[in-house]
């Protein structure tokens, strides 16, 4: 996504920078598991690389395929 508008969705998904700090501090200060902070951004890492990969494949394919 590199050079482009992010979705309102993906932003969301992600707590947007203001939200990123407030749940590493609240993970810093115990009051989150971080396992549970890494495996949140994980799963939407992977959710979001998967799409792009299979959209990029579907616009790539030739003619005919």
């Amino acid at each position: 996504m590199q050079g482009e508008q992010k979705p309102k969705w993906l932003a969301w998904l992600g707590l947007t920078i203001l939200g990123r700090f407030a749940v590493l501090a609240l993970a810093s200060a115990g009051f989150l598991e971080i396992w549970l902070v890494s495996f949140y951004f994980g799963a939407i890492l992977l959710l979001v690389s998967s799409m792009q990969w299979i959209y990029a494949r579907k616009t790539t394919q030739p003619q005919g395929a």
